[in-house]
């Protein structure tokens, strides 16, 4: 990124890679961006507890989930993090006889 920097904006160039401004100076500080843990390692194990329940779990059940393996999220980020990476529970169609 600090290539591109001599030619394009900061702004430009963190909206590109979708990180925030204070994300790329503190990396380019060499310090750990506090982002990674609250934001991007909980929406991977989101995205991989949807797909391993068959995309039925809604952002209530994934939460359950995630707490019983010990990862603490809320409710309202983890169906954030679900509407912004567009993934949506099934609802299975009601058997009627």
């Amino acid at each position: 990124m600090s290539s591109f920097a001599k030619k394009h904006r900061i702004n430009y160039l963190c909206s590109l890679f979708e990180i925030s401004r204070i994300a790329y100076h503190r990396y380019k500080r060499g310090k750990k961006n506090i982002a990674d843990s609250i934001y991007y390692r909980p929406k991977h194990e989101i995205r991989i507890e949807f797909r391993r329940n068959l995309k039925r779990y809604s952002s209530r059940r994934i939460n359950a989930s995630l707490e019983q393996k010990g990862t603490k999220i809320g409710c309202q980020k983890i169906s954030e993090i679900m509407r912004k990476e567009g993934l949506r529970a099934i609802q299975p169609r009601m058997f009627i006889p």
